[in-house]
């Protein structure tokens, strides 16, 4: 199966001339989500999952699903513009 989740390490602030860092890719959504849980316990940072097959961009947020309300929660994904 293609890999076209891209598990990505902000470094720096991305608007000011920092960089996204590729970690990893994995399956699908479910398995990147897990992924980076498990990444921000060994490297804490910013992480953002990007679809390689829609150019959706995933990050942490308040969102479990894409084009939902915005809820309240940690540790949840919402989609990114």
């Amino acid at each position: 199966m293609r890999q076209v989740f891209c598990i990505l390490k902000v470094l720096g602030d991305v608007l000011d001339g920092g960089e996204l860092h590729l970690i990893e890719t994995a399956q699908n959504l479910e398995v990147a989500k897990a992924r980076v849980q498990v990444l921000m316990e060994f490297r804490p940072g910013e992480y953002v999952i990007y679809d390689g097959a829609t150019g959706k961009t995933y990050s942490r947020g308040t969102l479990e699903q894409p084009n939902r309300p915005a809820r309240t929660g940690s540790g949840k994904f919402r989609l990114v513009a």
